[in-house]
Formats: structure tokens, C-alpha cells, sequence
């Protein structure tokens, strides 16, 4: 399997395939508009989409705006402010709902919830080698780590001397 562009080492072609489905995932749950008139498709835009997802996948509808909550003003709809999903390796899907400062879970058995609230409007999630989530903040203007037992470490807030924005 050829490797990402992005994604590098002896694990890529298991990264590439969990990049695409979290992609996927993300989609589903990023489509609110779509869900209440649509059956969801998937639809590659390259071919070797294809070869990561098998052609018998089916995409699927895990939440809506309306099951989120309200729309904050100013906001056109919840498909431009739900981002970064994240499958998280205990079973469950992460995501961020920036406008309202917080990230979301989803699992087969809870639906969504929240997640963590304020989350510093985080944006870009990712899991560390421990499990521990990593969020960059868009309000914090910084990198930070939530630990294991709750508590979050500010990893960094600037780049060669510049606020990180």
C-alpha cells in the first residue's frame, strides 16, 4: 500500500486507513442538512479511497445539529463547526463543536454527549502514545494535553518567540 503524504513510518498503511475512516465518520456526523433528506452515500474522490474503505461500506448518520443543541447566532449550520473526530482507542468517536466550546463523544451504547466542556474552543485532536488527548486551542492559542486523570498540561503557547494563533 502506497504511504500518505503526511503520515510517515512503519505504520502508515494502518494510520492511512484510520485517517480515511475517521474522515468518513466525520462526514456522517458533520451533515445535518443531508441526514433529514438523505440516506448518506459515500463518494471517493480518488481511487485508492477504495482500497482503505472496502466498496461494501456503508456510511451512516450518527447525530445532528438538532441533537447538539442550539445553533449559536451567526452560525449557518453545525456542517462548518464540527471538527477533528477522533476514534478513540477505548471505543468511542471524539469531536470538536467549536461554537460552543466543547468536545463531543459518541459511542454505540451513550449516542452524544459532552465530552469536555470548556475545551478552549479545541480544534485538531489527536491521542499521544499513553492515550492522553491532545487539542489545539483556538481560545487558549495553545497546544495543551488532557491527561489521564482529568487535568490538562499546556504543552506549548509559541513558536520561536510567537504567540501561536
Amino acid at each position: 500500500m502506497r504511504k500518505s503524504p503526511l503520515i510517515y513510518g512503519e505504520n502508515a498503511a494502518v494510520m492511512n486507513r484510520r485517517t480515511m475512516i475517521i474522515s468518513t465518520v466525520g462526514v456522517a456526523i458533520a451533515a445535518p442538512a443531508f441526514a433529514a433528506s438523505r440516506t448518506p452515500r459515500l463518494e471517493a474522490f480518488h481511487p485508492d479511497y477504495w482500497r482503505l474503505i472496502g466498496k461494501e461500506a456503508e456510511a451512516r448518520i450518527l447525530t445532528t445539529g438538532g441533537d447538539l443543541g442550539t445553533v449559536p447566532a451567526g452560525t449557518l449550520d453545525y456542517g462548518a463547526s464540527l471538527e477533528s473526530p477522533l476514534w478513540h482507542p477505548d471505543g468511542y468517536l471524539l469531536f470538536s463543536d467549536i461554537p460552543q466550546d466543547r468536545i463531543m463523544k459518541w459511542s454505540e451504547d451513550g449516542g452524544v454527549e459532552v465530552f469536555l466542556t470548556p475545551s478552549g474552543h479545541a480544534n485538531g485532536l489527536w491521542m499521544d502514545q499513553k492515550n492522553r488527548l491532545l487539542m489545539a486551542e483556538h481560545s487558549g492559542r495553545q497546544i495543551s494535553r488532557l491527561e489521564l486523570d482529568g487535568s490538562k498540561t499546556v504543552l506549548m503557547q509559541s513558536y520561536r518567540g510567537k504567540q501561536l494563533n
